[in-house]
């Protein structure tokens, strides 16, 4: 699968991204996970994630382990949301929320 490309910056530091992104629902994420009622699988949300990150970086890191995942909110075709990454320690803290409610956050290792 292509890496993910179609985002906004709002805000960008040396170590901080913020980006708005709209959740298209011709996206294959969602071709086959749940027939008849498309979400954003977890793992696109992450994917999503590393690929902002390395895009707005110019990094390509080796992913070592996922920790502290938490999904709480679905993501469903056709939505605008935020994504927030912070890099430390070889440490990518990212959530996922829009104006109402979280969806997602974690950590992602680099080895």
């Amino acid at each position: 699968m292509d890496n993910y490309k179609d985002y906004e910056i709002e805000e960008k530091t040396s170590d901080m991204f913020r980006v708005k992104v709209f959740i298209d629902e011709r996206m294959a994420y969602f071709d086959g996970h749940f027939e008849n009622f498309k979400l954003l699988p977890a793992i696109a949300q992450v994917k999503i994630t590393l690929d902002i990150y390395r895009s707005i970086f110019s990094r390509d890191h080796s992913v070592k382990k996922l920790l502290k995942l938490k999904f709480v909110n679905m993501i469903f075709p056709n939505s605008n949301i935020i994504i927030e990454g912070t890099y430390l320690n070889n440490i990518l803290s990212f959530k996922i929320y829009d104006e109402d409610k979280k969806y997602s956050d974690g950590k992602i290792y680099f080895a």
